[in-house]
């Protein structure tokens, strides 16, 4: 699949995928990732195996929650500061 043909079915931009593949040291945003695994039809171990090495910190620690789910969830776009009370309620619901 070409670079464009990528793009095109992930929904990103050409640039996007080329800037990817040029720059090992970029950290993509995990939505662009997912996107990508998308488009790729990646299996759900070859997901998350992506998922972990575009973005190696933001992996949860072994023994933790774990998956395709988790590394589905998109990262806040802003702290959820003043939120206590509807962060508890999240949490509690998880």
């Amino acid at each position: 699949m070409t670079r464009e043909a990528l793009a095109d079915k992930a929904r990103v931009s050409a640039k996007a995928v080329s800037d990817l593949e040029r720059d090992p040291t970029r950290r993509p945003r995990l939505t662009t990732v997912a996107l990508l695994a998308d488009a790729r039809a990646l299996s759900t171990d070859d997901r998350a195996a992506l998922l972990a090495a575009a973005r190696p910190n933001d992996m949860p620690p072994p023994g933790q929650v774990t998956g395709p789910a988790y590394s589905a969830l998109p990262r806040p776009l802003a702290p959820l500061l003043g939120h206590a009370g509807v962060t508890a309620g999240i949490a509690e619901l998880l």
